[in-house]
């Protein structure tokens, strides 16, 4: 099914990108786990991963990049060098050039020069506005509780995204170097948008600059149902949130529908007035759909 959403997508003109969220094998702190992994242990970990990886993308030739979740969320301690150059190995050898698209939470030097040494193409994609929509520009500085703090040193699973990495939980910190070997990618988290309806052709081209801002290679922009498989995901009815039953579209996701239009569908529209055409045409801009 994988194999045939991708070359579906690839004969509709997009690349398909698979993003891989979890590496880690124990449940910590789970007691009762519906799915445990047997079988692992810190020497088969990163080989197993570098593997089936590589047996992914040559079984899924369609597929174009991949993007690793590569902080503590991800199960596996930050700074666990050896076991991610191990799994990038893994799309190094796959048999043809795949992107590597990481998270930038807790993201160092030496976990972007790991990634960067495989010779393929590498990007990191910071948040744009921490969970949310926000403003049509870069956040001003750095929010209050992810400044660094002097002597507040973390341990475990998030020792830099919670010390000294901590800037770039959200925003783009220190990745726009300009001697950089990599790009960055900004991302839209489905945060605000998923409630609050917007529109507005000159508030999209705003943010299509601010995407382009120091060489950054455009956006991704998670649409706003992406977390609709999560917790609750079961639960009978729709996820429009309206008090209001008669606003209720028949399917959820044409909520959103005006809002995908304006990101991008305008710009392309031979039937577009040239009033929309004059205001959207400076929307430009490398764009990702996260589905």
């Amino acid at each position: 099914m994988l194999k045939f959403i991708s070359e579906q997508t690839v004969a509709r003109g997009m690349e398909l990108q698979l993003g891989i969220w979890m590496r880690g094998y124990e449940w910590i702190n789970s007691p009762r786990p519906n799915y445990s992994i047997e079988g692992l242990n810190a020497d088969t970990h990163g080989p197993y991963c570098r593997d089936a990886v590589r047996a992914l993308l040559k079984a899924i030739p369609a597929v174009s990049g991949v993007t690793f979740r590569v902080h503590g969320e991800s199960g596996v301690e930050e700074g666990s060098y050896q076991f991610w150059k191990t799994v990038l190995e893994g799309v190094a050898t796959c048999g043809r050039k795949v992107e590597i698209d990481m998270h930038a939470k807790g993201m160092d030097q030496t976990m972007i020069d790991t990634a960067v040494a495989t010779g393929l193409p590498v990007k990191i994609s910071p948040k744009y506005w921490a969970e949310h929509f926000g403003m049509p520009y870069h956040q001003a500085e750095i929010r209050e509780p992810e400044r660094p703090k002097p002597g507040r040193d973390a341990t475990g699973l998030m020792k830099f995204s919670a010390g000294s990495r901590s800037f770039l939980r959200y925003g783009y910190g220190d990745l726009l170097r300009e001697d950089r070997k990599w790009g960055v990618l900004h991302r839209i988290w489905p945060g605000t948008q998923r409630l609050l309806l917007w529109g507005d052709p000159l508030t999209a081209a705003a943010h299509s600059r601010a995407f382009r801002f120091c060489g950054s290679d455009g956006v991704e922009i998670m649409e706003p149902l992406s977390f609709k498989g999560r917790r609750g995901s079961g639960i009978a009815g729709n996820r429009t949130a309206y008090a209001d039953p008669s606003l209720t579209p028949r399917w959820d996701w044409k909520k959103y529908e005006y809002s995908h239009r304006i990101w991008g569908r305008l710009l392309y529209n031979p039937d577009a007035s040239p009033d929309i055409w004059r205001r959207v045409r400076n929307l430009q801009g490398g764009v990702k759909l996260y589905f």
